[in-house]
């Protein structure tokens, strides 16, 4: 009877998928014995400069068979200043000063950009198997937190997807612990039309992470380049019409037709399957897809992904037509309501 019920158990456990062993690694980072000893380094992201004065570096676990993490402890100094008077005017309301400026002893940073290499390179990184790795935990930890949402099984996309995907990008976090002051986590993601983000640990009730303040590059600043311009979401939702009916026996069918439109030069084509139709569809009514012209956009503020506030600008140069596809090209019938 036991030998069953093992049995039972092992048949109806779920298969791991892929993305379940990367996010268990994730989630699970921790300092190898891979160190190096750190000694008058500099790190620049953006508006942020790291100084790295004495201390230990670390190569973190691999996730998926890749190093995307590596922790330092030990004294340094780190700096940043926003470029506009409103995020200084918040990063002052939120943290006491227009700057971050100050002495640190702890360091996190995750990546999927050149990180490993550029530290590989200046610093020795020797595996010793009777190092003693120092207290680096709590700072992983802590870096971990502002990323990864282990009740929802979540990652940040922008930094899990190219680790999914074997595909390098320009993400780059890091967490630093000051010595006077609470800790925060600063983040370049080009992916992102406002790439540069400050964040401190949430003070509201589940809120995990709070945005003091985001803005764009410094490089697409410098060539008058738009928040739109600089790197537009992947699809944008042009319109969308629901056909819904409810017939006599209250059976309720539905059909949608959602446009969307591509804004960058390459997309990676997605399937959308359905387990059940809501509604048989005549072959002969599916319409070809629709092409229909881009709004023109405005330069009204946006919201950046984090609560950053976004900086429309005009731009300079008329861009191409993008490719608006229809993911299910059926025309909406009109519907009679008393609401009309």
């Amino acid at each position: 009877m036991l030998a069953l019920i093992i049995g039972c158990l092992a048949v109806s456990a779920p298969v791991q998928t892929p993305y379940d062993s990367a996010f268990e690694q994730f989630k699970g980072l921790t300092a190898t014995t891979s160190r190096a000893a750190v000694k008058n380094l500099v790190l620049r992201r953006d508006v942020m400069e790291l100084r790295l004065d004495s201390g230990f570096a670390y190569v973190l676990t691999p996730v998926a068979g890749q190093i995307v993490g590596i922790a330092f402890l030990g004294r340094g100094s780190f700096s940043f200043r926003p470029p506009f008077g409103v995020e200084q005017h918040n990063l002052e309301r939120v943290l006491g000063d227009s700057t971050v400026n100050g002495p640190i002893t702890a360091a996190v940073f995750l990546f999927t950009d050149s990180t490993a290499n550029e530290l590989q390179h200046r610093l020795s990184f020797t595996s010793s198997p009777t190092a003693r790795v120092e207290d680096v935990s709590d700072a992983i930890g802590a870096a971990l937190d502002y990323l990864v949402d282990g009740h929802a099984h979540f990652v940040d996309p922008d930094l899990f997807a190219p680790i999914l995907n074997h595909a390098p990008t320009g993400f780059f976090a890091a967490y630093i612990k000051r010595a006077h002051g609470e800790s925060v986590m600063m983040e370049l993601d080009p992916s992102q039309p406002e790439a540069v983000l400050l964040m401190r640990r949430g003070k509201m009730l589940g809120q995990r992470t709070e945005t003091v303040c985001q803005f764009q590059r410094a490089e697409d600043l410098a060539k008058n380049i738009s928040a739109q311009d600089a790197q537009p979401e992947a699809l944008r939702v042009a319109g969308y019409d629901i056909d819904a009916t409810i017939d006599g026996n209250y059976k309720f069918s539905a059909l949608s037709t959602v446009r969307v439109i591509s804004q960058r030069e390459q997309q990676v084509e997605a399937t959308h399957e359905r387990a059940e139709p809501l509604r048989e569809v005549d072959p002969a009514a599916i319409a070809a897809v629709e092409m229909e012209e881009e709004p023109q956009e405005t330069g009204t503020r946006r919201r950046g992904r984090r609560g950053g506030r976004g900086r429309g600008k005009a731009a300079k140069a008329t861009e191409p037509k993008p490719e608006e596809r229809s993911i299910v090209p059926v025309e909406a019938e009109s519907i009679d309501t008393p609401f009309a």
